[in-house]
C-alpha cells in the first residue's frame, strides 16, 4: 500500500503535488494518518520532485510546514474539547494504555495548564520525545 502511494505521489506535478504533502503533513498532526503513511515521507517525496523540477522546493518546505502547524493546531483543539471522552472510549480498548490512562491523566493536565503551549510544542519535539520514551519504563 505504501508503494502503490509513494508511486502515485512521484507521478504528481504542481499544485496537486504540493496539496498532497500539505495535506499528509497535516492528517498525520491532526488524525493520527501517520500510523498508515508518515507525513515525513510525503515530505521527501516532494523534495523527490523538488530535485526533478516539476515543483519548487521553497513550495515544498512551506506547504509542510503550514501542513504541520495546522495540524497541530486542528489536534489540539480536537484534544482540548473531546480529548477526555477519547481516551474514556479508545484508550480504554488498548491493552498496553488502559492502565497508564489513569496513572498519568491528572500530573498530564496539570503540566499542560500549567505550562499551556509550550508543555504542547515540547512534547511534539522530536528531541524530546525520544529522550521522554527512552526514560520511560514501561
Amino acid at each position: 500500500m505504501v508503494a502503490s502511494i509513494t508511486e502515485w505521489i512521484l507521478s504528481l506535478n504542481g499544485a496537486l503535488a504540493l496539496t498532497i504533502v500539505f495535506a499528509f503533513t497535516a492528517l498525520e498532526a491532526s488524525a493520527f494518518v501517520g500510523f498508515l503513511f508518515p507525513g515525513e515521507i510525503a515530505v521527501l517525496l516532494g523534495g523527490v520532485l523538488a530535485f526533478e523540477g516539476r515543483v519548487p522546493l521553497e513550495a515544498v518546505i512551506g506547504v509542510a510546514i503550514a501542513g504541520a502547524v495546522i495540524g497541530d493546531s486542528i489536534g489540539y483543539a480536537v484534544g482540548r474539547r473531546w480529548g477526555h471522552q477519547m481516551l474514556g472510549t479508545v484508550g480504554s480498548r488498548i491493552p498496553f494504555v488502559r492502565h497508564r490512562i489513569d496513572e498519568h491523566l491528572d500530573s498530564a493536565k496539570a503540566f499542560v495548564k500549567r505550562r499551556g503551549g509550550a508543555a504542547v510544542f515540547l512534547g511534539r519535539s522530536p528531541t524530546v520525545a525520544a529522550r521522554r520514551n527512552r526514560d520511560q519504563r514501561w
